[in-house]
């Protein structure tokens, strides 16, 4: 084989994958925006081999706003909203506000740990159409409301 024909082989190769990486950005991205298109319900928590399941917890959901840059929900008993910032997988949410209702001590429990959770730095990511917000210790993740 001559060297003429090994370079056009592995020009081809490199072109190729170049191509092939290109089209994985484009679908990371369309994964990362579709964040913004939907409500997201919590489906479970992990929290190192603990596992918690919707009938265990109250419902907690998110809601992102682009526009905004401002996320909104609620964390199982009362409503809140707070700034968040989105740069590549990395999401880090700013100072919470909302409402302070009283919903019984289970649910003080889970709304205190959920609050902690936000104040970390979170890994974004999708696991098929599951939205996962991930921390050193945790994973939350969550399915799109209906």
């Amino acid at each position: 084989m001559s060297i003429r024909s090994i370079f056009s082989i592995l020009l081809f190769f490199a072109l190729f994958s170049s191509c092939n990486s290109k089209k994985n950005t484009s679908e990371s991205k369309q994964d990362i925006g579709s964040i913004y298109n939907n409500s997201w319900e919590l489906n479970s928590w992990k929290s190192g081999s603990d596992e918690k399941t919707m009938s265990t917890m109250q419902t907690i959901h998110l809601l992102f706003d682009e526009e905004k840059s401002q996320l909104s929900g609620n964390d199982g008993c009362n409503d809140f909203f707070a700034g968040f910032k989105l740069e590549g997988d990395q999401l880090n949410i700013g100072p919470k506000g909302g409402t302070k209702k009283y919903c019984g001590d289970e649910s003080a429990i889970d709304e205190r740990a959920f609050s902690q959770f936000l104040e970390k730095t979170i890994i974004v990511s999708f696991n098929g159409k599951n939205l996962q917000l991930s921390s050193d210790s945790e994973v939350l993740t969550f399915k799109v409301k209906k």
